[in-house]
């Protein structure tokens, strides 16, 4: 990441035990970017199959989340399964969408 770096300074702060730091980068449009914030897309809430999907998965947690005591705990659990779950839906939707659009234009 240093070659990022054009010019880094240190000034003097109004407290004697910090200092304020000044850096200056340069960076190119070419550097790859990671995974973007997720939001969820409501319009699946119409999409038959993914509710069958989120219910599905919602039995499947509690059966195997059964004997976490800690109810916060198993409700992080419930929620990291469910978002799994719809990022991996939307994927696969987005995929098929994309198939049937190139096969119209085709």
């Amino acid at each position: 990441m240093t070659q990022f770096v054009k010019k880094s300074e240190i000034y003097p702060a109004i407290a004697p035990d910090h200092k304020a730091i000044y850096i200056s980068l340069s960076l190119s449009n070419e550097t790859p970017r990671g995974r973007r914030l997720w939001k969820f897309n409501n319009s699946l809430l119409n999409n038959e199959d993914y509710v069958n999907k989120i219910h599905q998965t919602y039995f499947q947690t509690c059966s195997y989340y059964s004997k976490l005591t800690d109810k916060r705990l198993f409700w992080e659990m419930l929620k990291m399964e469910i978002r799994a779950a719809t990022i991996s839906f939307s994927k696969n939707l987005a995929k098929s969408t994309n198939c049937r659009e190139m096969e119209i234009t085709r």
